[in-house]
């Protein structure tokens, strides 16, 4: 009797345990060696730690009730955060990702049985990962420049939500990006357009986020129009990921149906010439 019991116990336990996305823990692995990603992050510390240095050492060591040093220094850290949020998290995902589509790895990639939409899932949530790394370096920042004056802390929250979502957008853009099955040359010129396009982005962010400091989210709130224009944003936020999601996966089930299909036809061809 228990030899039964014990036999349908199995598959429910084995449907408890928490499956990760292999491509997910590739991808996180190789990021934590990766040059580029470490010298970003060291470049933001870095440019934090300084522009911090530079803005109480013009200040005075007693800070009054109309003191705006909280302010100054958290739109410098807004504009560099965003700035290299918006450049280097989708250009490190979709470079990788087109780089590797045309290596050794790439032919692995489209022979292994895992689904593509899990695959490009495993992107994605690599490049949500790095961007809450960037997060957590800022954020020590941001809690001593609350205790400055002149800054609300609920708007920048507000502010991270925002930057957090265009960010996610972002990324799944360049790998729909870099999901576009054409030349090297094709490729350059995709990412011409791309970083184009990220930098009008970080501009109006920037200028954006700069109104938002300067108003307050606490009277935004109170207006009709703000929460009409939040909603707008997160619906078109929203339409937009599952365009570039949609996008990208329907080019990688495509280009690995080819690619299956030729194999295919190369394997009937020698059997056929044997």
């Amino acid at each position: 009797m228990s030899q039964i019991l014990s036999r349908f116990k199995v598959p429910f336990e084995e449907d408890r345990r928490p499956e990760l996305n292999p491509m997910l823990l590739k991808e996180l692995r190789q990021a934590m060696r990766n040059p580029f990603l470490t010298g970003s992050l060291m470049f933001l510390l870095g440019s934090l730690f300084l522009v911090w240095l530079g803005i109480l050492g013009r200040q005075n060591f007693l800070i009054d009730e109309h003191s705006e040093t909280g302010l100054q220094a958290t739109r410098a850290f807004l504009a560099i955060l965003t700035a290299i949020s918006l450049f280097c998290v989708p250009l490190y995902t979709g470079i990788r990702f087109a780089a590797e589509r045309m290596t050794p790895a790439g032919e692995l990639m489209f022979a292994t049985a895992l689904p593509v939409w899990r695959i490009v899932r495993g992107k994605f949530l690599s490049a949500v990962y790095i961007q809450i790394l960037f997060f957590s370096m800022f954020l020590p920042f941001l809690a001593v420049a609350g205790l400055l004056r002149g800054v609300d802390l609920p708007t920048i929250f507000f502010i991270l939500l925002c930057l957090f979502i265009v960010v996610c957008v972002a990324v799944q853009a360049a790998v729909a990006f870099a999901s576009v099955p054409v030349p090297l040359f094709g490729k350059i010129g995709l990412g011409i357009l791309f970083v184009a396009i990220l930098t009008a982005s970080t501009w109006g962010a920037i200028s954006l986020f700069f109104s938002m400091l300067h108003a307050g989210i606490g009277t935004l709130m109170g207006s009709t129009e703000f929460w009409g224009l939040f909603i707008m944003f997160i619906l078109a936020a929203t339409i937009a990921y599952l365009f570039f999601y949609g996008f990208s996966v329907s080019m990688l089930f495509d280009e690995r149906r080819l690619r299956w299909h030729a194999r295919d036809m190369i394997q009937k061809g020698l059997l056929a010439s044997t």
